[in-house]
């Protein structure tokens, strides 16, 4: 059985990759978005040009968890900011360290210069 488009989206190189249906329940459906059922063709197609890749046809944003995406991100970019404090914090540490160890080895030069 040959499933036939109503509309069909095609991309740059000419190739389908995609396509608007109705199924056995008289819903409009994307080929490439399976478990969507949209109310109208042009809910559909509008859902397309909104969520999907238009080279491959394939659904590549989600609508219906922005907020979730939006959350990533942000921890996303929240883990990279504390790792530059990390190394920032890091880079001091040792600084503070060099110094100690400078201070410590002139005080054991003194000692032996100058004993008690």
């Amino acid at each position: 059985m040959a499933i036939e488009f109503i509309t069909t989206f095609v991309n740059s190189v000419g190739v389908e990759v995609a396509g608007t249906l109705l199924d056995e329940g008289g819903r409009w459906k994307l080929s490439t978005v399976p478990l969507q059922h949209f109310q109208s063709q042009e809910e559909a197609i509008a859902f397309f040009h909104a969520y999907c890749d238009p080279e491959t046809g394939m659904q590549c944003r989600n609508p219906f968890r922005n907020d979730l995406l939006q959350k990533l991100h942000r921890e996303v970019n929240r883990g990279k900011e504390l790792r530059d404090q990390c190394c920032s914090l890091a880079q001091e540490v040792n600084a503070a360290l060099g110094q100690h160890r400078s201070i410590l080895a002139r005080m054991r030069d003194r000692a032996k210069t100058n004993p008690l």
